[in-house]
């Protein structure tokens, strides 16, 4: 018996999850699926059963991609909820369980169980590079990458109300570590077992630390550093940052501000018809000969990033132009530009990336 080991779990299931069953001597194979979300009650019967008949008497190898029937059951509606404190509870939408028992049917007809495996599904994905079922770790950013937010002190903006979130499966006993990058401050934080859901997130930079910015640790019992990112103010004299929200590579909400010039556009469409004159003697000049009707509206709007370097191609632009959900201050949107370069070997801060998006509703209310 051939029976290959299951990836350890997260999943990320914008890209195939491959689940294999190879088993000398079966005649076929079957895979139960179980997807619930969390908060609800696991389902008692799977959600889908998959099954499939040997390829020939000497290929034993069967396998079943998961992953589209594991994302109906991730939702991105947009949460407004300012994370205030470490170890929030994320909407339980923006990821799931899937529990999924593998089997084999044997000579006599039976099917048999092979093992039981527990995941937890996010809606992230990996590149083609990076192989088959890729490991991308617990975390929703990218390990030792740096992050700039907007800080000013003065501003009192709706949007700015929290600089960004970090999402983390937790451990009990582990540390949240946030150090202040001028006064070297350490701030503690504590998983206690009461703490710990599957999923949480915590705020990226701690009030207190904003002006100075941070580097963010996760640490284990051992006091190993196991995950680091760095968080950077900027402030901006002239003009009103923009903040962008989107779904990441790790299936997590990363923002992300746009420092520069910003351009809003409302493009307009319409249909048109030719009016019937009742009276052809002596007519109304004043009644349009042409009249306009279905007339609807978008807004685009073009941002600019201000000066970055080359780490803002992987940490930040590839991954908001693959994203399916974006928000501009918390409006869903869409990005437009489909390609763009990307500028490599300059590692001063000397690249500066223009972006379109369209909003992504009618301007006008049409909504029944």
């Amino acid at each position: 018996m051939s029976i290959v080991n299951l990836q350890a779990e997260p999943i990320y299931v914008r890209s195939p999850y491959v689940i294999d069953v190879n088993v000398a001597s079966s005649l076929a194979s079957a895979v139960e699926i179980y997807i619930w979300n969390n908060g609800d009650t696991p389902p008692t019967t799977p959600t889908y059963t998959l099954q499939k008949d040997i390829p020939t008497a000497t290929n034993f190898e069967m396998t079943y991609n998961i992953s589209s029937y594991v994302r109906e059951y991730i939702d991105w509606t947009f949460n407004d909820l300012a994370y205030s404190s470490p170890n929030t509870i994320p909407p339980n939408s923006q990821w799931c369980y899937v529990k999924v028992i593998r089997k084999y049917k044997n000579s006599f007809g039976v099917y048999i169980d092979i093992d039981t495996k527990t995941y937890y599904a996010f809606d992230g994905y990996g590149y083609y590079e990076q192989g088959y079922n890729p490991e991308l770790g617990i975390y929703g950013l990218i390990d030792g990458a740096t992050y700039e937010y907007y800080n000013d002190p003065g501003y009192t903006g709706q949007y700015l109300e929290r600089y960004g979130d970090i999402r983390y499966i937790p451990t009990a006993g582990y540390t949240l570590r946030f150090t202040n990058l001028v006064s070297g401050l350490i701030q503690n934080v504590l998983i206690t077992g009461g703490m710990v859901e599957p999923v949480l997130t915590t705020y990226a930079v701690p009030t207190s630390m904003a002006d100075d910015g941070v580097k963010f640790e996760y640490v284990d019992l051992s006091s190993t550093v196991l995950f680091t990112a760095y968080f950077k103010p900027i402030q901006e004299c002239k003009y009103t940052p923009v903040v962008v929200d989107f779904v990441n590579k790790f299936g997590a909400w990363q923002r992300v501000f746009f420092f520069k010039a910003s351009r809003t556009k409302l493009t307009t469409t319409r249909k048109e018809y030719s009016l019937f004159k009742r009276e052809l003697v002596n007519y109304d000049v004043d009644v349009p000969q042409r009249q306009q009707f279905n007339v609807e509206g978008k807004k685009s709007i073009t941002l600019n990033t201000g000066w970055v370097d080359q780490t803002f191609n992987e940490n930040v632009l590839e991954q908001m132009m693959l994203s399916e959900e974006i928000r501009i201050n918390r409006l869903p949107a869409k990005m437009m530009t489909q390609s763009t370069e990307l500028f490599e070997h300059i590692n001063k801060k000397m690249i500066n990336y223009k972006l379109d998006f369209e909003y992504a509703y009618d301007t006008i209310n049409t909504i029944i």
